[in-house]
């Protein structure tokens, strides 16, 4: 399994939409649970931010890689979700 970094901000709705639906998921797949799973306040956390690269909320990155940026769906989070597996 691989280490997931959730970027995200208290306000904003597209990265509370992603917390809500990631809530989700680990609730319908208790495999999704096993997951490691940072989620990373870049207003509050800004030494966490060394080494990634982004714009937008949420950005999720699978280990060191970029793998999601912008306004994600239901189904965007669990494919990140599946790629950690």
């Amino acid at each position: 399994m691989k280490k997931i970094r959730m970027f995200v901000a208290s306000w904003c709705p597209h990265c509370n939409n992603a917390k809500a639906w990631l809530k989700e998921l680990l609730n319908e797949n208790e495999e999704y649970k096993n997951l490691p799973i940072e989620q990373i306040d870049i207003d509050h956390e800004k030494e966490k931010l060394v080494d990634v690269d982004f714009y937008y909320v949420p950005t999720f990155y699978v280990e060191n890689e970029k793998v999601f940026e912008g306004v994600p769906s239901k189904e965007i989070v669990k494919r990140v979700l599946d790629e950690a597996m």
